[in-house]
């Protein structure tokens, strides 16, 4: 097993960071949040992350204003792992609270976990907040406070043997 962690300052859109290569069918980022010294609104504050490609690690938000600074780890298992899904983002739009994503294939639910990866808005204000949860062994349900505008919410499930 090996872990590497970082932080990505944003000052658009989107930041990447390189770390060395892992291997993606055993690896996951885990989203460790985001911090600025500046008064921003919703969507320029939110960001998420999400792995690339086996040397990048990405974190995106919807407003360039000011600089968000975002911590990741990333965690590539040696073994042990039967299944990992990554989504590198689920969009709720305009008025709908909540999304149900199918797994690529149903999942052992005593031996899977859920990570969120954050997530970035185009709202403006509190309404932007995600969550993310196994609804059964093949769902993910990603939800949202309904709002105006739209939520874009990253996570990765990882079944364990």
């Amino acid at each position: 097993t090996s872990i590497q962690a970082g932080s990505i300052a944003v000052t658009g859109t989107s930041a990447t960071d390189t770390i060395t290569s892992v291997d993606l069918s055993n690896s996951i980022v885990l989203f460790n949040g985001q911090w600025t010294g500046f008064v921003v609104t919703e969507d320029s504050l939110n960001t998420r992350v999400s792995l690339t490609n086996s040397t990048t690690v990405t974190a995106n938000r919807n407003s360039s204003s000011g600089t968000i600074n975002v911590n990741y780890t990333v965690i590539e298992f040696s073994g042990g792992i039967n299944f990992i899904e990554q989504n590198t983002g689920v969009n709720i739009s305009d008025g709908n609270d909540y999304v149900d994503v199918a797994l690529s294939q149903s999942v052992d639910l005593a031996k899977t976990a859920i990570f969120y990866g954050g997530y970035e808005t185009t709202r403006t204000s509190s309404e932007g907040t995600s969550s993310v949860s196994l609804l059964n062994t093949n769902t993910v349900r990603v939800h949202a406070q309904n709002g105006a505008g739209s939520v874009t919410t990253s996570f990765t499930v990882l079944e364990f043997s």
